[in-house]
Protein backbone atom coordinates (compact mmCIF):
# COMPACT_ATOMS: atom_id res chain seq x y z
CA UNK A 1 0.00 0.00 0.00
CA UNK A 2 1.42 3.26 -1.28
CA UNK A 3 0.36 6.74 0.51
CA UNK A 4 2.72 9.25 -0.91
CA UNK A 5 4.85 9.91 -4.10
CA UNK A 6 7.68 12.14 -5.25
CA UNK A 7 8.70 12.90 -9.14
CA UNK A 8 11.75 14.02 -10.11
CA UNK A 9 12.68 14.20 -13.76
CA UNK A 10 15.91 15.67 -15.85
CA UNK A 11 16.80 15.80 -19.41
CA UNK A 12 19.74 17.37 -21.02
CA UNK A 13 20.56 17.26 -24.60
CA UNK A 14 23.70 19.27 -26.54
CA UNK A 15 25.61 19.61 -29.51
CA UNK A 16 28.41 21.44 -29.63
CA UNK A 17 31.08 22.24 -27.23
CA UNK A 18 31.13 26.08 -26.77
CA UNK A 19 28.68 28.95 -28.15
CA UNK A 20 30.67 29.81 -31.20
CA UNK A 21 30.94 26.12 -31.93
CA UNK A 22 26.75 26.01 -31.38
CA UNK A 23 25.70 28.59 -33.37
CA UNK A 24 27.69 27.63 -36.76
CA UNK A 25 26.38 23.84 -36.17
CA UNK A 26 22.74 25.44 -35.60
CA UNK A 27 22.69 27.40 -39.10
CA UNK A 28 24.62 24.63 -40.73
CA UNK A 29 21.55 21.86 -40.07
CA UNK A 30 19.07 24.55 -40.72
CA UNK A 31 20.19 24.40 -43.83
CA UNK A 32 20.14 20.79 -44.44
CA UNK A 33 16.56 20.64 -43.27
CA UNK A 34 15.59 23.05 -45.62
CA UNK A 35 16.74 21.27 -48.68
CA UNK A 36 14.84 17.93 -46.94
CA UNK A 37 11.68 19.86 -46.42
CA UNK A 38 9.83 17.98 -48.93
CA UNK A 39 11.18 14.28 -47.35
CA UNK A 40 9.65 15.06 -43.82
CA UNK A 41 13.01 14.27 -42.62
CA UNK A 42 14.57 16.57 -40.36
CA UNK A 43 17.59 16.93 -38.16
CA UNK A 44 17.32 18.45 -34.47
CA UNK A 45 20.16 21.03 -33.25
CA UNK A 46 21.11 23.08 -30.06
CA UNK A 47 20.59 21.93 -26.38
CA UNK A 48 17.57 21.09 -23.80
CA UNK A 49 17.87 20.79 -19.75
CA UNK A 50 14.27 19.82 -18.49
CA UNK A 51 13.31 19.43 -14.95
CA UNK A 52 10.51 18.33 -13.21
CA UNK A 53 9.52 17.83 -9.98
CA UNK A 54 6.87 16.93 -8.30
CA UNK A 55 5.28 15.48 -5.18
CA UNK A 56 1.93 13.47 -4.57
CA UNK A 57 -0.24 11.55 -2.05
CA UNK A 58 -1.86 8.22 -2.64
CA UNK A 59 -5.71 8.82 -1.70
CA UNK A 60 -6.73 5.24 -2.20
CA UNK A 61 -5.05 2.29 -3.39
CA UNK A 62 -3.97 3.06 -6.59
CA UNK A 63 -5.18 6.50 -6.93
CA UNK A 64 -2.79 9.48 -6.38
CA UNK A 65 -3.28 13.49 -6.30
CA UNK A 66 -0.14 15.83 -6.33
CA UNK A 67 1.46 19.10 -7.30
CA UNK A 68 4.58 19.34 -9.95
CA UNK A 69 7.07 21.91 -10.09
CA UNK A 70 8.58 22.26 -13.91
CA UNK A 71 11.66 24.01 -15.96
CA UNK A 72 12.85 23.75 -19.57
CA UNK A 73 15.24 26.08 -21.30
CA UNK A 74 16.42 25.34 -24.64
CA UNK A 75 17.48 27.36 -28.08
CA UNK A 76 13.87 28.54 -28.98
CA UNK A 77 12.09 28.73 -25.24
CA UNK A 78 12.36 28.74 -21.72
CA UNK A 79 9.33 27.91 -19.12
CA UNK A 80 8.52 27.79 -16.19
CA UNK A 81 5.38 25.60 -14.87
CA UNK A 82 2.74 24.91 -12.03
CA UNK A 83 0.24 21.75 -12.05
CA UNK A 84 -1.46 19.71 -10.01
CA UNK A 85 -2.11 16.30 -11.25
CA UNK A 86 -4.28 12.67 -10.54
CA UNK A 87 -3.25 9.61 -11.36
CA UNK A 88 -4.68 6.17 -11.35
CA UNK A 89 -2.86 2.78 -11.45
CA UNK A 90 -4.53 -0.04 -13.52
CA UNK A 91 -2.98 -3.34 -12.16
CA UNK A 92 -3.56 -6.42 -13.68
CA UNK A 93 -2.81 -9.70 -12.65
CA UNK A 94 0.00 -11.66 -14.16
CA UNK A 95 1.49 -8.33 -15.67
CA UNK A 96 4.59 -7.64 -15.93
CA UNK A 97 4.10 -4.04 -16.27
CA UNK A 98 1.74 -1.78 -13.90
CA UNK A 99 -0.60 0.68 -16.94
CA UNK A 100 -1.51 4.22 -15.59
CA UNK A 101 -3.57 7.23 -16.91
CA UNK A 102 -3.43 10.54 -15.21
CA UNK A 103 -4.23 14.58 -15.77
CA UNK A 104 -3.08 16.90 -15.08
CA UNK A 105 -3.91 21.28 -14.99
CA UNK A 106 -1.39 24.18 -14.46
CA UNK A 107 0.22 27.44 -15.16
CA UNK A 108 3.33 27.70 -17.70
CA UNK A 109 4.75 31.10 -18.16
CA UNK A 110 7.02 30.92 -21.41
CA UNK A 111 9.70 33.45 -22.87
CA UNK A 112 10.57 32.91 -26.48
CA UNK A 113 13.85 34.20 -27.72
CA UNK A 114 12.40 35.88 -30.44
CA UNK A 115 10.79 38.31 -27.39
CA UNK A 116 7.61 36.77 -27.59
CA UNK A 117 6.09 36.12 -23.37
CA UNK A 118 3.12 34.21 -22.48
CA UNK A 119 1.26 32.77 -19.35
CA UNK A 120 -0.89 29.84 -20.32
CA UNK A 121 -3.28 27.21 -18.75
CA UNK A 122 -2.27 24.18 -19.36
CA UNK A 123 -4.38 20.46 -19.43
CA UNK A 124 -2.53 17.60 -19.68
CA UNK A 125 -3.86 13.97 -20.15
CA UNK A 126 -1.15 11.17 -20.22
CA UNK A 127 -0.83 7.33 -19.85
CA UNK A 128 1.78 5.03 -19.13
CA UNK A 129 3.57 2.02 -17.77
CA UNK A 130 5.27 1.40 -14.86
CA UNK A 131 7.61 -1.84 -14.56
CA UNK A 132 9.23 -2.35 -10.88
CA UNK A 133 12.96 -3.30 -10.67
CA UNK A 134 12.84 -3.57 -6.82
CA UNK A 135 9.70 -3.30 -4.25
CA UNK A 136 10.57 0.45 -4.10
CA UNK A 137 12.02 1.10 -7.46
CA UNK A 138 10.39 1.24 -10.96
CA UNK A 139 11.14 2.21 -14.31
CA UNK A 140 7.83 4.96 -15.93
CA UNK A 141 7.07 5.34 -19.88
CA UNK A 142 4.78 8.04 -20.74
CA UNK A 143 3.11 9.41 -23.25
CA UNK A 144 1.50 13.06 -22.74
CA UNK A 145 -0.86 14.88 -24.84
CA UNK A 146 -1.28 18.96 -23.34
CA UNK A 147 -3.48 21.87 -24.62
CA UNK A 148 -2.36 25.58 -23.58
CA UNK A 149 -5.08 28.78 -23.51
CA UNK A 150 -1.90 30.26 -25.46
CA UNK A 151 0.57 29.42 -27.63
CA UNK A 152 3.30 28.56 -25.32
CA UNK A 153 4.86 24.88 -26.88
CA UNK A 154 7.96 25.43 -29.92
CA UNK A 155 6.82 23.49 -32.82
CA UNK A 156 9.82 21.32 -34.97
CA UNK A 157 10.32 24.65 -36.36
CA UNK A 158 10.82 27.07 -33.65
CA UNK A 159 7.07 28.07 -34.30
CA UNK A 160 4.94 28.89 -31.17
CA UNK A 161 1.69 25.72 -30.64
CA UNK A 162 -0.89 25.69 -28.02
CA UNK A 163 -0.48 22.14 -28.27
CA UNK A 164 2.15 19.35 -27.66
CA UNK A 165 2.29 15.90 -27.91
CA UNK A 166 5.78 14.12 -26.21
CA UNK A 167 6.59 10.76 -24.36
CA UNK A 168 8.43 11.04 -21.07
CA UNK A 169 11.04 8.40 -19.95
CA UNK A 170 11.15 7.73 -15.59
CA UNK A 171 12.53 6.27 -13.12
CA UNK A 172 10.60 5.93 -10.13
CA UNK A 173 11.80 5.45 -6.14
CA UNK A 174 9.32 4.42 -3.17
CA UNK A 175 9.90 4.98 0.47
CA UNK A 176 8.70 4.95 3.79
CA UNK A 177 6.34 1.98 2.84
CA UNK A 178 4.69 2.00 6.45
CA UNK A 179 3.84 6.11 6.17
CA UNK A 180 4.46 7.34 2.79
CA UNK A 181 5.48 6.15 -0.89
CA UNK A 182 7.57 8.61 -2.55
CA UNK A 183 8.25 8.50 -6.78
CA UNK A 184 11.05 10.14 -7.63
CA UNK A 185 11.19 10.78 -11.32
CA UNK A 186 14.26 10.87 -13.49
CA UNK A 187 13.65 11.02 -17.54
Amino acid sequence: KSTTAVNLALGFQANGLNEERLRKQIAEIRELNKAFTDTGFRIFAGSEVDLDVGLGYFVQDDIEVGGALSFSDNDVIQTLGLAGFGDMNLPVADLLVTPYVGAGLGLMAVDFDAGDSHTALVGTGYAGVKYFITDDLAIAAQANLSLASEEVYADDNGKADATNIDITLALRYFFDRALAQASYLIG
